[in-house]
């Protein structure tokens, strides 16, 4: 099944805003809550840049700012797979490695 969507999303998405990889790293993964463990079947980058020409006014009122953007900025998702994926896990998406955070997953 993994293959299939592989197929479908190749078919769609250029190399820029899809990669994927075989999982190199180590076969389990904990949930979020630490209640399962998760054996790993690929890892997905998925990158889009949003092809807009609109203009978008964000407005502060209690500081009176207004800040003009006149795009919006890229989006990239990292996706695991599970092995046990679709019938019994859907995907875990990861946070990017930051300094901010220290989670691996979102909530």
């Amino acid at each position: 099944m993994i293959n299939q969507e592989q197929e479908s999303l190749e078919s769609i998405l250029n190399e820029e805003e899809l990669q994927f990889f075989e999982n190199t790293g180590p076969e389990f993964i904990d949930s979020p809550d630490e209640k399962e463990r998760f054996r790993l079947k690929k890892l997905l980058k998925l990158s889009l840049i949003p092809q807009c020409t609109n203009k978008f006014c964000i407005v502060d009122s209690p500081n009176d700012l207004e800040v003009e953007l006149r795009c919006l900025p890229p989006l990239e998702l990292f996706i695991l797979l599970p092995d046990s994926y679709p019938s019994n896990q859907g995907p875990i998406f990861l946070m990017p490695n930051t300094s901010s955070s220290n989670n691996l997953f979102y909530d």
